[in-house]
């Protein structure tokens, strides 16, 4: 075994032993690097690159992978809510109930007798289709009363100026 290796081992065994000995370890490294004729800074200063690389690698793994979860789990709720079954056939308009797309939001109006004066109005869940409220939004025009679906930018309102817009699509049913 060359000195540097010796001295190496010597303190890893040290520092194993007794976790406390930090500032004897330190000095001891000083005393050995002395005697070593520099060795043992130059090996600090490699093993702190090493470290100072596997923390970056570490770091950019962890955005990716987060990064990549994240997106999946949109792309996974966009297609997990999807209005299936009945919805879609609910959408269309027959003898009782007309349906009509707005430029912000689905309008359904009882064909068969005059609007009452109290209407409805439906914020889809986040991530959840506006499609998905149809039956039940059929149901209730044909009770008598006006509907409204008001679906969401990107199926989320995450954003104030979103938020407003919602708002805002919603008075204008209203009024």
């Amino acid at each position: 075994m060359r000195p540097a290796e010796t001295c190496r081992a010597f303190l890893w065994v040290l520092a194993a032993c007794n976790r406390r000995t930090g500032p004897r370890v330190s000095q001891v490294e000083t005393v050995m690097e002395n005697r070593a004729g520099g060795q043992t800074a130059n090996l600090r200063e490699e093993k702190k690159a090493r470290r100072t690389r596997n923390f970056r690698t570490f770091r950019r793994v962890w955005a990716i992978s987060g990064i990549t979860l994240c997106f999946g789990f949109f792309v996974f709720e966009y297609f997990a809510c999807r209005a299936s079954g009945p919805a879609p056939g609910a959408m269309r308009s027959d003898g009782l109930v007309r349906v009509t797309r707005l430029s912000n939001y689905w309008l359904f109006e009882p064909a068969a007798q005059p609007a009452r004066d109290a209407g409805l109005v439906f914020f889809p869940g986040s991530m959840v289709d506006p499609v998905a409220y149809a039956p039940l939004a059929r149901s209730v025009a044909q009770a008598g009363h006006t509907v409204a679906i008001v679906p969401l930018p990107l199926r989320l309102a995450p954003l104030k100026r979103q938020k407003l817009a919602v708002a805002q699509t919603a008075a204008d049913f209203i009024t």
